[in-house]
């Protein structure tokens, strides 16, 4: 065994800071294996192969390369002993002569080769019709150079991680066994790249320095269209110079507003009470961010537009809208007992939905929407219709030029409502238009009759 051992080239035994350790790298079947002798954390000595799918020599250094699960690893042998040098010596040095042994173990090397010529293309990304041929390979560097039919662009990859699709395994570059390139029309194609590339090259200078004046000329709109903004005097400003602008911002769009607005450098959180919608007031913040969520939702990363790249940003905003307890009590008093106990949120509902003005306002249900729902109110501000001054109880033709009866308009100041008396039954038209403004029949007392308010008192002393 001795002399079999001595032929074995790269094998080493040394301590590593685990213990004792054998390494042997070579051959079996055309296939590259690690074989490790080391004590494993069952307390067992144990020799495995792995196989690899780069071995290589590499500025002095060997480096070897697998993938977990995919590449198989073959149990040699095990033993329960003290891992001594002698013993992992003499254990490892023991595999290394049992391999002979174990041929069914050991699968022989794919009868197939890739040579130039072979097409590949990379599985996962969407990619798979973008067909890439090789036009030269260095298997002692494990690296091959290829062309994208597709798009001819030129490129270079690893040669071991190029398997064929029979062992495909997750996202990666595969070749289907017999799908090649006539080697003459691949290199006319290798020709053309190199002239495409070459031609891009030449001509990336201009087309940088045209790039570069469109993003100037974009960044001098920016400036044109913001000229109340200040520019930072870092990069990105950080939050104090979004503070300090959006400050400007809101009380340009919202001059009645109180907002509060607190900086640290990644983090700008805006809040207020009552006013503008959170929607309204992101229209405003959104552009400050200079960082998206990556795919996975785990980090962000720096993604600044153009409108950071002139007045800066900041990592991450925060908008924070309160209802002022006088908001939610009008809301609430307006809102029917049966919506509110079918849906408890509703009044917050409606909030979020609306913008509360700064002068006088009113809820409303909307026209044409029924049930309870946050979505069947809306709430305007109050139009204030100049009054004509109109005596208290007003008498007028009807129908005009007309002697046959007179419309009798009336304000019950005991009841705040407005009564309607007529001469006979109104038109249709007139009663729709009645209804339409909230007006009511009163068999009782023989009247049309809404609430007071100016407008309506309007409307009713010009009907015709």
């Amino acid at each position: 065994m001795s002399s079999f051992i001595t032929e074995i080239e790269k094998t080493s035994i040394r301590k590593k800071h685990y213990g004792w350790c054998g390494e042997t790298y070579m051959k079996i079947n055309g296939l590259s294996y690690e074989i490790t002798t080391m004590k494993r954390h069952n307390g067992e000595i144990a020799s495995i192969a792995q196989k690899l799918r780069t071995n290589k020599e590499e500025n002095g250094m060997r480096v070897v390369s697998f993938m977990m699960f995919a590449d198989k690893s073959i149990v040699i042998l095990r033993e329960r002993s003290n891992a001594t040098e002698a013993k992992v010596k003499e254990l490892h040095y023991k595999a290394l002569a049992l391999i002979d042994t174990m041929p069914d173990q050991f699968p022989n090397a794919p009868a197939y080769k890739v040579e130039v010529g072979q097409l590949f293309f990379m599985d996962g990304y969407g990619k798979e019709d973008e067909k890439l041929a090789i036009y030269s390979i260095d298997q002692d560097n494990d690296r091959v150079w290829y062309v994208n039919t597709k798009t001819l662009k030129l490129n270079h990859n690893e040669f071991s991680h190029i398997r064929p699709w029979s062992e495909k395994f997750g996202i990666g570059y595969y070749y289907q066994e017999g799908e090649t390139m006539d080697l003459d029309e691949l290199s006319n194609m290798v020709i053309e790249a190199r002239a495409k590339a070459e031609l891009e090259e030449a001509g990336r200078p201009a087309k940088e320095a045209a790039e570069k004046a469109e993003i100037e000329r974009q960044k001098a709109e920016i400036e044109a269209q913001y000229p109340y903004l200040q520019k930072p005097s870092s990069q990105s400003g950080g939050g104090k110079n979004v503070a300090v602008n959006l400050r400007i911002e809101l009380k340009r769009m919202f001059p009645n507003v109180k907002f509060s607005v607190v900086s640290e450098y990644s983090r700008v959180e805006v809040t207020w009470t009552d006013g503008p919608t959170t929607d309204q007031i992101k229209e405003i913040t959104d552009k400050w961010e200079d960082h998206k969520t990556d795919c996975s939702g785990d980090y962000r990363d720096y993604a600044p537009s153009l409108f950071n790249n002139v007045f800066g940003g900041c990592n991450y905003m925060s908008e924070s809208r309160k209802m002022s307890g006088a908001t939610e009590a009008k809301i609430n008093a307006v809102l029917d007992v049966q919506v509110v106990e079918f849906d408890p949120n509703v009044p917050w509902r409606i909030f979020c939905e609306n913008e509360i003005p700064t002068q006088e306002w009113e809820i409303i249900p909307k026209p044409n929407f029924r049930g309870p729902t946050y979505e069947a109110y809306e709430i305007k501000p109050v139009v204030k219709i100049p009054v004509p001054e109109i005596a208290e109880s007003v008498a007028h033709e009807f129908p005009p030029a007309s002697a046959s009866g007179v419309i009798l308009v009336t304000h019950n100041t005991d009841k705040n409502g407005i009564e309607i008396r007529f001469p006979s039954k109104p038109t249709e038209l007139v009663i729709n238009d009645l209804k339409a403004h909230g007006f009511r029949w009163s068999g009782f007392g023989k009247c049309w009759w809404a609430r007071y308010s100016g407008s309506l008192w309007l409307f009713a002393n010009t009907i015709k």
